[in-house]
């Protein structure tokens, strides 16, 4: 099939408004007056995630602990049955900026998941206008990618009377990640479906989920900068040291280990003292696989001095995000104002 692939981007900076429209979700049918030209739309959100504890490690079997972010991306999707077949791709978001270097990378993604969609049998011969919206920055370790792929499958299912199963979804979504991300551990995508806390670990090639109940709010604050690389270079990265130095990383693992056990006992019981404290640990450790740089040693610190009860960067490493647990949310809020008149992008969250 012929694919015409339009890639531009349009700056929407009303983060409220975006939220409003997440509870969008039905399908819906308009007639063009000038062409009459059937069009059907669907649209569905995936949910970003954070991970807590655990990267890095858990590509090795070890279990990471993760949530489901409060905004996403939403993926809506126009099919128009008398155009020539193809597709169109469009951005639009505070922060939902495609860097041009991935344009290529992003539309192979989408190929991928109507390619997986082909193949459970929905005919997708039309031609599809796709439109991003959101306020999930890209490339910073937050599961852009995952959300994606998540809401680009949910709308294509909505569109055509799907009805996918969770699992059939998370196989959809990891063939487009694998564009991404070449080798996903499968846990970005994993908790976007789900939602809320989630314990992840592979087991002899499968995945193992349970819920993580957290006794108490969760007052978060987010910030983030460029990366070196990509999340495949920092895995990469890390193989090729722990190749190297086995039995030094079989050690760094199995410490990370110990201490997302600890974390997940803290979640539980509301011990938010405990929680800061691993939180601090596991950004140590994530130090000493060296994938922590400058710049994130720096956010933790300055997140630390502004009262968080711990730090440390989440996902890949290499750059992108830190994040701090505060005890209030007006503590949170109050540091946030300080990190943005600093020139940081932040971003608070409460779960």
């Amino acid at each position: 099939m012929l694919l015409s692939l339009n890639l531009f981007v349009i700056f929407k900076t009303l983060w409220g408004q975006f939220c409003k429209g997440l509870t969008m979700s039905t399908i819906e049918k308009s007639e063009d007056s000038a062409s009459q030209s059937s069009l059907y739309s669907s649209s569905a959100v995936g949910s970003g995630k954070l991970i807590l504890f655990g990267e890095h490690a858990v590509v090795y079997g070890y279990s990471a602990v993760a949530l489901a972010l409060p905004c996403g991306l939403e993926v809506i999707i126009e099919e128009n049955l008398e155009t020539a077949s193809g597709f169109t791709l469009a951005t639009e978001g505070r922060f939902a900026q495609v860097p041009t270097q991935e344009s290529s990378v992003l539309i192979q993604a989408f190929s991928q998941g109507f390619a997986w969609a082909r193949k459970q049998g929905l005919s997708l011969e039309a031609h599809y206008s796709l439109r991003i919206e959101g306020a999930l920055p890209f490339k910073v370790g937050l599961g852009s990618s995952a959300a994606l792929s998540v809401a680009t499958l949910k709308a294509l299912a909505k569109l055509k009377g799907q009805n996918w199963s969770k699992t059939e979804l998370f196989e959809g979504a990891m063939a487009m990640e694998k564009v991404f991300h070449h080798q996903p551990s499968g846990l970005d995508h994993r908790v976007s479906i789900e939602g809320g806390v989630q314990a992840f670990q592979r087991i002899n090639g499968q995945i193992e989920l349970e819920e993580v109940m957290n006794a108490l709010p969760l007052h978060l604050l987010l910030t983030w900068g460029p990366r070196e690389g990509t999340t495949a270079d920092a895995v990469a990265q890390v193989a090729q040291d722990r190749a190297h130095k086995p039995q030094v990383y079989k050690a760094l693992f199995e410490q990370i280990e110990t201490n997302t056990q600890l974390g997940r006992e803290a979640l539980k019981n509301g011990n938010l003292e405990q929680l800061g404290v691993s939180f601090d640990v596991n950004h140590q450790l994530l130090r000493d696989l060296g994938v922590v740089t400058p710049a994130l040693d720096k956010a933790c610190s300055d997140l630390k001095d502004l009262g968080a009860l711990g730090a440390k960067m989440s996902g890949a490493g290499r750059g992108g995000t830190s994040f701090g647990l505060f005890k209030t949310q007006a503590e949170a809020i109050r540091a946030a104002q300080i990190l943005e008149k600093q020139g940081c992008q932040v971003w608070q969250v409460n779960i």
